[in-house]
């Protein structure tokens, strides 16, 4: 898959670009991920290194920019849609209100480094109607600091990633194994589950 996409700047300039703009709709593989990825690319093949951080910080901040515009549209009825309600339960939706209401415009700047809650936080934000130029302005600060952090220290230790390479391939298959058999233990219990 690197390879595929490593084998044009361009198209790794897009595959970024849209990952990390599904991982803000709430794409369910951490943005870290993918910022490493965009690291590695930009090591490996002696791409820009400022190039990828701009496509990195785009895809991000317009991904985030995204979800919390669904959220001001459609309200707290976005939830009702089976893509949002698997990670966005009424209780966790009360409990991030409770938060805005406590740390306001603290949540929208520390939920960037919170993986798992970034994008559910941003799409409260939207439908608690917060200030989109504010929310803007806030999540820009912390990608700026989050963004090319990662981005940096993946294209600086370059060499180390390629000697582990083997190693993580083996770690993904396993993963990959596991989010399959998590899939099919719940299809399974699902299917005994009395109407």
């Amino acid at each position: 898959m690197l390879e595929w996409v490593g084998s044009s700047i361009w198209l790794g300039y897009l595959g970024i670009f849209l990952g990390l703009l599904l991982c803000g709709l709430g794409l369910p593989l951490p943005e870290d991920i993918l910022l490493i990825t965009a690291g590695y690319l930009t090591y490996i093949h002696g791409w820009n290194l400022y190039g990828m951080v701009l496509v990195a910080l785009s895809g991000v901040l317009i991904g985030d920019a995204t979800i919390f515009w669904l959220g001001r549209r459609f309200g707290r009825e976005i939830v009702n849609v089976r893509l949002f309600n698997r990670w966005m339960s009424p209780k966790r939706i009360e409990k991030t209100e409770r938060f805005f209401e406590r740390y306001g415009e603290k949540t929208v700047f520390f939920a960037r480094f919170l993986p798992g809650l970034r994008a559910p936080t941003y799409l409260i934000a939207g439908t608690m109607r917060f200030d989109f130029p504010l929310f803007l302005l806030l999540d820009g600060l912390a990608a700026l600091i989050s963004v090319p952090t990662v981005v940096y220290l993946a294209f600086h230790f370059g060499d180390d990633i390629a000697a582990a390479r083997t190693h993580i391939r083996k770690v993904i298959y396993g993963a990959a194994l596991l989010v399959l058999l998590y899939i099919l233990v719940e299809i399974r219990r699902r299917r005994r589950k009395p109407i």
